[in-house]
């Protein structure tokens, strides 16, 4: 489980595997529209080809990403996954 929010968060996210879980900050108010880390899946997802990781792979995300938006959130998200069968 990662835990993450800022554009520096997007490097060790791309270390996850299959079945890791990333924890992401989602959309906060206005004015601001997006945090780092999201908007760096977002443009990994579109294949954006200049993406690269800090070993200059080809950026990519393999874990599963869950949105978060307090500390509550990412509580009960943490306890959802470290109980879960699997």
């Amino acid at each position: 489980i990662y835990v993450g929010e800022g554009a520096g968060d997007f490097c060790p996210a791309c270390d996850l595997a299959e079945g890791d879980a990333l924890l992401c900050r989602a959309p906060p108010s206005p004015p601001h529209l997006e945090f780092g880390l999201r908007r760096r899946l977002l443009e990994a997802s579109t294949s954006s080809p200049g993406l690269r990781t800090r070993h200059g792979h080809p950026a990519s995300v393999v874990a599963t990403v869950h949105e978060w938006r307090s500390g509550d959130d990412v509580a009960a998200l943490v306890a959802a996954l470290v109980t879960a069968p699997g």
